[in-house]
């Protein structure tokens, strides 16, 4: 399923520190498959349109892989909880910053 705009993404009061160590983590362990700066290709999801269910069950999987019947199998051997919690703030503020240009583009 391919989407064109971001939908709003929740709020995170995640310190800079926290989204850069996100940032890095992600690009250690997820963007092989879910992109460069989280823009995926359209072969796996795009954690940029995280539903709202997706992002409040979010550590459950990434450490649990409930939903590896998809193909997403747990990384609870790869990062802990709170590097997946990082990773989650780095996606969300990379959907804030894409959600806030589209809004920003769209106003007359």
């Amino acid at each position: 399923k391919r989407f064109t705009a971001v939908p709003p993404p929740p709020a995170d009061d995640a310190l800079p520190a926290v989204i850069a160590s996100g940032e890095r983590l992600y690009h250690q362990n997820c963007s092989s498959c879910h992109g460069i700066s989280a823009v995926a290709s359209g072969v796996v999801s795009d954690l940029r349109f995280l539903s709202k269910a997706a992002h409040e069950s979010f550590d459950k999987i990434v450490l649990e892989g409930l939903i590896g019947e998809q193909g997403m199998a747990s990384f609870a051997d790869m990062v802990s909880a709170e590097e997946v919690a990082a990773i989650h703030s780095y996606l969300i503020s990379r959907a804030k910053e894409d959600y806030e240009a589209q809004t920003k583009a769209a106003a007359p």
